[in-house]
């Protein structure tokens, strides 16, 4: 960033460089922020909704299991084996978990608040 920029976005004022800087402004950051946040509570909200339900989900994880060993593509145990000592492949999977099973889960933003409107 040139130091003549610097110096415009210190003068706008924090809101209004923090919007610039940012590729759709300061109040579609505040959106993102609040609409993650809303995600997370319910999120939150529902996982105390079904506390106590643990049986059921083992059954269910069992189902799934048992469903793809009859279908031959019950591969998990023998992959684990295989990468769980293999510390850069550890790293690599804990980081696409963090950083795209949550963006995926949420979808695109502009496909998300379409479906609002």
């Amino acid at each position: 960033m040139s130091i003549k920029r610097t110096v415009r976005l210190a003068k706008m004022g924090v809101v209004r460089a923090v919007g610039a800087a940012l590729p759709y402004g300061f109040w579609d950051f505040l959106f993102q922020i609040g609409l993650l946040s809303t995600c997370y509570w319910l999120y939150t909200f529902t996982r105390a909704m079904v506390r106590g339900a643990d049986t059921v989900a083992m059954h269910n994880a069992t189902t799934v299991m048992h469903i793809e060993r009859a279908l031959g593509i019950f591969r998990e145990p023998w992959l684990q084996a295989k990468v769980s000592h293999v510390e850069p492949v550890l790293q690599g999977l804990n980081w696409f978990w963090s950083n795209v099973h949550l963006p995926v889960i949420l979808g695109d933003k502009n496909c998300f608040c379409a479906a609002f409107h």
